[in-house]
């Protein structure tokens, strides 16, 4: 294999990765892990402590490498990968890779599905780490929510060299509500050419932070690079400056429009609507947009946040002027959350 390929070993059983590579190779790409998780992994399966050095040594020419899996080595270095991906487990793991440029970690908890502790992630404000790490999205990460016993992950990076050498930063919600955090930390962020902080609850930052370079959004993928996110948020409908009189040929292009941008289902805009309908008494528009969240939500959870936001601004309404159509929608959704 010639130097500049590209080269992909996802397996579907771990014991193919944990006897390492049958020889070396000069493939600059390199994508590693398991095809697909088992559907109702053992503790075996969750507990995959093996190595996955020897397929680091085995590219001595990598530059580009993407792990998925929930998968757990207890180390992981290279000294030419410049852009990085980790998918599951494995972006718990402590790394070391002095020319990355990119890094991408994406991980929904531990083995066991169970949020981090952000002390799990200390090792990124760690600068001998990424000497030359310019762009991190943590866009996908999930970690314990803040507590006041809890350090922040974002307080953790905020006095280190590892952030000052960022040009490009993604950020999830879940770790902290965006806003509060982001206040007392602005000044350290303040150099960023692109900061994204991503997730349904960082839509309604009102204003987001004056005088800072943060970009709320929740619609967009996570797999658009952080320099393009700024823009796509740009070109999304902005429901504040729509009128409440669309006609139904209107709206349901509209809604089309919001389905396809890159799949991800519209939690943010559709509650942004369902206030400019519900200020606007316009009861069958909100119901149709409640409708349309129970059709087209791809979980009960995105359903339920829209849910909330039709609550929220109908019971709004209603506090300022009684209305018996408005009134009729509000006890409905009342009954549906007592059963």
């Amino acid at each position: 294999m010639g130097y500049g390929s590209a080269m992909d070993h996802f397996v579907d059983d771990v014991s193919e990765l944990s006897t390492g590579p049958k020889a070396t190779s000069d493939a600059t790409e390199l994508g590693l892990g398991l095809a697909h998780e088992p559907a109702e992994p053992t503790d075996a399966d969750l507990e995959r402590t093996f190595s996955l050095q020897p397929w680091m040594d085995a590219f001595p020419r990598l530059e580009k490498l993407t792990i998925r899996g929930h998968l757990f080595p207890a180390e992981l270095h290279h000294p030419n990968v410049r852009v990085l991906t980790l998918v599951g487990g494995v972006a718990l793991t402590p790394l070391r890779f002095p020319r990355l440029t990119r890094l991408t970690l994406e991980v929904t908890g531990d083995a066991h599905g169970v949020a981090q502790d952000t002390a799990a992630f200390r090792w990124l404000a760690e600068s001998d780490r990424f000497e030359e790490l310019e762009y991190l999205d943590l866009r996908g990460l999930d970690v314990e929510p803040h507590t006041k016993k809890r350090e922040t992950l974002m307080s953790i990076l905020a006095g280190s060299t590892t952030l000052e050498r960022l040009r490009h930063l993604g950020w999830s919600e879940m770790e902290d509500t965006p806003v509060g955090p982001l206040k007392k930390q602005k000044a350290a962020f303040a150099h960023l050419e692109t900061f994204v902080v991503s997730g349904n609850r960082s839509a309604y930052a009102k204003p987001p932070i004056k005088g800072s370079n943060v970009t709320f959004e929740a619609e967009i993928p996570h797999s658009v690079p952080l320099e393009d996110v700024p823009a796509k948020v740009a070109a999304l409908p902005q429901p504040s400056a729509l009128t409440p009189k669309l006609d139904d040929q209107e709206l349901a292009s509209l809604m089309n429009e919001l389905l396809a941008i890159d799949q991800r289902f519209p939690t943010a805009t559709l509650s942004k609507l369902v206030g400019a309908f519900a200020k606007a008494r316009q009861w069958r528009r909100v119901d149709e947009m409640l409708d349309f969240a129970k059709k087209k939500a791809p979980n009960r959870r995105a359903f339920m946040d829209v849910r909330e936001a039709v609550q929220t601004h109908v019971a709004k309404a209603l506090q300022k002027k009684a209305d018996p159509e408005g009134q009729a929608l509000h006890d409905r959704l009342e009954e549906a959350n007592r059963l």
